[in-house]
């Protein structure tokens, strides 16, 4: 996986539905808005989630996992990878320009959202924020429908301190506990 610091605005599929289906009956028309919620979540602190619950992957460099993908990569890795090779006219992933690789440079856009936050205010609807609570919900539902592959230790073991625990295990935490 990329070393990506970046924060990204997550919003879960449930409360965006629920708002759409509230808003279209209440308030029919053709409004448009940007669902954004006011927390973002960084994805570094998402890797390290599932790091911490034994899922099994490696973090390297941008321009390291962009070489990758573009010798190996499937065609759908390959649309994944022109999101990190387009050009700002100053920074190139891929290329040979190291400035923008070595300090994993992404450019994240800010979205206007006030419309929707007046609308979802109007209908009680708010976008939560992306916690390990939530987070898990939606891990459990990946794995338990196959969607995303399991981690080494079964998850339902892991989830309830992975919620509740001040620090998350390390990898080697997971090693000590399949060796034991």
């Amino acid at each position: 996986m990329p070393e990506l610091h970046v924060e990204e605005p997550w919003t879960p599929v449930d409360t965006i539905s629920d708002f759409i289906v509230q808003h279209s009956l209440s308030r029919p028309g053709n409004d448009v808005f940007n669902v954004t919620p006011e927390n973002n979540i960084a994805v570094m602190d998402i890797f390290g989630w599932l790091q911490s619950l034994s899922f099994d992957f490696e973090l390297v460099s941008l321009k390291a996992w962009c070489q990758t993908l573009e010798r190996e990569g499937s065609e759908q890795d390959k649309t994944i990878l022109s999101f990190f090779t387009r050009t700002d006219n100053s920074h190139d992933a891929s290329a040979g320009d190291d400035s923008a690789s070595d300090t994993n440079r992404v450019i994240a856009m800010a979205f206007e959202d006030s419309r929707y936050q007046s609308a979802s205010e109007a209908l009680g609807v708010t976008l939560p924020a992306i916690t390990r609570e939530l987070f898990s919900l939606y891990l459990e539902y990946g794995t338990t429908h196959q969607l995303i592959p399991t981690p080494i230790i079964p998850l339902q073991k892991q989830l309830p301190a992975f919620i509740s625990a001040d620090e998350l295990p390390t990898a080697e935490d997971h090693m000590e506990t399949i060796n034991e």
